[in-house]
């Protein structure tokens, strides 16, 4: 079979394109995508696509990296295609964003394909992975530490992104090239061994093929099909399990039957936590298999779960035979909160999440209620219930003023949490930040009249 004919297998058997359909290919002028373009353009009127091309300048590579610019506008002009070329500082970018040079130019890359594709109207976006691209990546993955979804390696088809040439390898579409006289650039930094990938494709790959196994590729290729396989059975008995698992499942919230989670095999345990997640974090980056393993074990051993999802907001939580995974309010959207507070006065401030009693006598408390004791001859009513407050200022225990921004900050209280912080105020100020610190007023004199406050944590199903 010719290796258009199995490109088009392959378009057809992974239902990449719908008639009609604008799809954008990713060119960066070298062999890949070249071959990529060219096989595009020949198929277009048997699979009825419409085809328009996107380049990205990473301008990592001066005058090198200008030219393959210019060699994309000159193929794509003579071949009578649309072309969007864009650029992008990744060094300026990677040190901004704390990334490497590599997942900078990727995250970039993928960002301008799909600005791209908005612009044209495209509905696919096509790229030039291929076979020994997908056997490579399983290789890291495994070498990083992966379960069965990164043993699968590349897929060939990721919502919008599509990958014609995932059946087909790199020696293919160098001899594809030459034998249709196709002009391509070469990379410069693909030699580079400093990137792990290099690396592993020159030195790694053909160091376990001398010594250890000469069929590498062709066994990790057979390796993620199963995993595939395995991989899409899994989510399939888990997708059902979720039917029955979930109980509440809102925007911004999902509580999963704690006992019925535990009792099903752990595989499905870890992928219901981590769809929950998905569901309502909407991503799964930066979200390890240690924290998934932490809160399933938490979960069995009964104890109480409190976790913040990396990139803030998101949360983990047990309550009630639950497992609860919800999204805090942005704290853009809290409105200042003032209520007032007698003496003796009670206050459920639900915004706060918090009630509060005050009282001219002790009260009875239990374990987690907090409480505090401030003389009344130090307190200016009225007193109020509030949130934070720009230029707020607390007494500290040595008799020092500071910005309770910077109280904050050296007690690690999370910025997205600081407006949702009770403050109890009088006239002259903060008398009490709930959780946090009292202000250091005079203490009552033993026998001389006192204001007790007391407060208590509303839980989840009291807001």
């Amino acid at each position: 079979m010719e290796l258009i004919e199995r490109v088009e297998a392959t378009i057809r058997r992974y239902n990449m394109f719908d008639r009609q359909t604008r799809v954008l290919a990713a060119v960066s002028g070298g062999a890949d995508s070249i071959a990529l373009l060219h096989l595009l353009k020949r198929l277009s009127a048997p699979l009825e696509i419409e085809l328009y091309v996107a380049h990205l300048n990473h301008q990592l590579r001066g005058e090198e990296a200008d030219q393959d610019a210019e060699s994309v506008r000159e193929l794509c002009l003579s071949w009578g295609l649309s072309l969007k070329i864009g650029c992008r500082d990744i060094r300026a970018i990677r040190k901004r964003r704390h990334l490497s040079t590599q997942e900078a130019a990727r995250e970039e890359r993928y960002r301008f394909l799909s600005e791209a594709a908005d612009e044209v109207g495209a509905h696919r976006i096509a790229v030039g992975h291929h076979r020994d691209d997908r056997a490579e990546t399983v290789l890291l993955h495994i070498i990083r530490g992966c379960g069965i979804s990164g043993l699968t390696g590349i897929p060939p088809v990721s919502g919008m992104v599509v990958r014609p040439l995932i059946e087909i390898g790199r020696s293919e579409i160098a001899d594809y090239c030459r034998e249709n006289h196709l002009f391509y650039r070469q990379d410069s930094s693909n030699t580079n061994l400093r990137y792990r990938r290099n690396h592993l494709r020159s030195e790694l790959i053909p160091f376990i093929q001398s010594y250890y196994n000469p069929q590498l590729p062709k066994s990790l290729l057979r390796l993620a099909d199963l995993a595939g396989d395995d991989d899409e059975a899994l989510n399939a008995v888990t997708a059902q399990c979720m039917d029955t698992l979930v109980i509440r499942n809102t925007k911004d919230r999902l509580e999963i039957d704690t006992a019925a989670l535990l009792k099903q095999p752990r595989a499905v345990q870890r992928r219901a936590v981590r769809r929950a997640i998905d569901r309502v974090r909407d991503s799964l980056e930066d979200i390890p298999f240690s924290l998934v393993e932490r809160a399933l074990d938490a979960l069995k051993r009964g104890e109480k779960l409190g976790v913040n999802l990396p990139g803030g907001r998101v949360r983990l939580s047990s309550q009630a035979g639950r497992f609860v995974v919800f999204r805090e309010a942005d704290p853009v959207s809290i409105l200042p909160v003032a209520q007032e507070l007698e003496v003796p006065g009670h206050l459920r401030v639900e915004a706060l999440n918090v009630e509060i009693w005050a009282s001219a006598s002790p009260m009875e408390t239990t374990g987690s209620d907090l409480m505090v004791k401030v003389s009344a001859s130090a307190v200016r009513p009225p007193m109020v219930v509030r949130n934070w407050r720009a230029g707020d200022i607390l007494t500290t225990s040595n008799g020092h003023h500071r910005k309770l921004q910077d109280v904050f900050t050296d007690k690690k209280v999370e910025r997205e949490k600081r407006h949702r912080i009770p403050i109890i105020a009088d006239v002259d100020g903060i008398v009490w930040v709930v959780g946090v610190m009292p202000d250091h007023r005079p203490e009552a004199t033993e026998g001389g009249p006192a204001i007790y406050l007391k407060a208590r944590w509303l839980s989840e199903e009291e807001c």
